[in-house]
């Protein structure tokens, strides 16, 4: 079965392309539960998951994870039935037994997940053999960083965000060029919401499938709804195409915010064919000690300030899983002691 993982970097548009992917009556493309991003760093709690006993609590924790996502799949799963689809006792090929089985339930051939910090686990999921298609979606890192601002989750100091969005950008496209060049395929966000059915025409040609009309009624979907609820950061996609929600930096970002991000990210934006606010001459080379820590001191406090005016609905939503992960780590420390 066919997978599809779409990479980059979050706040550009992810939902909304999944969503339009899930209208599609081929492929299956649920909210993400971030498997690989939160259980390869618990993997070492495991111990040797060739020993069957400790790979079935790590099919069990996953699979107790997912049943716990802020947006339901809908399908409670069995861990036994898991465990059997798995081809190796690994995380990866737990992750795909996963979403090979919700599949199999929606008639769908291929699965797509929209976990974007997967591309910096691409040398272990090409390593498992199991060969996806990478859509990498990129949006102006400058909107990104405005739309970070907004969000509860993530870094808030343009210093930071432009650190970030550069190094997704610049490993997703290293790490498909070394292993899968004929299963990459970028997209843009602008293009997505400016040109909407062409670019999913081209998108859906490079997957084997053609357009459906219905992939444009995405908003409307119970799967959006559920979306929507799930937090303030995806309100939007209860809502059809928002074409003008691009150079929103322009108001939502300060000119020496700007010129911050450019100094750092100036050339992958060029690369990505955005045109720099500031001219080159402008954009500053290097930043002496004592700015960094001011940068980090500012970037603290508007995080502080974000958890301040956090999404009280949308975190109780997040508590189970939260606190499924706490006791994994609680349960570590007393096998420690």
């Amino acid at each position: 079965m066919q997978p599809i993982i779409i990479i980059g970097t979050q706040r550009s548009g992810s939902n909304l392309l999944r969503l339009m992917l899930n209208q599609h009556k081929d492929i299956i493309a649920p909210h993400p539960p971030h498997i690989l991003q939160m259980f390869f760093p618990l993997l070492e709690r495991y111990g040797d998951l060739g020993e069957k006993k400790n790979f079935l609590l790590l099919v069990r924790n996953v699979c107790e994870f997912v049943n716990l996502n802020p947006v339901p799949w809908n399908l409670q799963l069995d861990v036994s039935v898991i465990a059997a689809k798995c081809r190796s006792q690994s995380l990866i090929s737990i992750y795909a037994a996963i979403y090979e089985t919700l599949a199999a339930r929606k008639n769908a051939q291929l699965w797509c997940c929209k976990s974007m910090v997967n591309l910096y686990y691409i040398p272990q999921i090409e390593q498992e053999g199991l060969k996806p298609i990478y859509i990498h979606l990129v949006r102006d890192g400058r909107d990104v960083a405005a739309s970070f601002r907004k969000a509860i989750v993530g870094e808030k100091h343009s210093y930071y965000l432009a650190k970030q969005w550069k190094q997704d950008q610049d490993t997703a496209e290293k790490n498909c060029h070394q292993f899968a060049p004929e299963r990459y395929v970028r997209v843009m966000y602008e293009n997505i919401i400016h040109d909407t059915e062409n670019t999913l025409r081209i998108l859906l040609h490079h997957l084997g499938l053609v357009f459906e009309p219905a992939m444009l009624e995405y908003y409307a979907t119970s799967e959006a709804r559920e979306t929507a609820g799930a937090g303030k950061m995806w309100n939007n996609v209860s809502n059809p195409v928002l074409e003008k929600n691009s150079n929103k930096f322009l108001s939502q970002l300060s000119e020496p915010d700007i010129l911050l991000f450019e100094s750092i990210a100036g050339e992958t934006l060029e690369k990505h064919g955005y045109t720099p606010y500031f001219n080159r001459h402008n954009w500053k080379k290097q930043f002496t000690p004592e700015e960094t820590k001011q940068f980090e001191i500012e970037n603290e406090e508007m995080k502080k300030e974000a958890l301040r005016n956090f999404d009280p609905e949308g975190m109780k939503k997040r508590e189970g899983q939260d606190k499924l992960i706490a006791r994994i780590k609680l349960r570590d420390q007393k096998n420690e002691n």
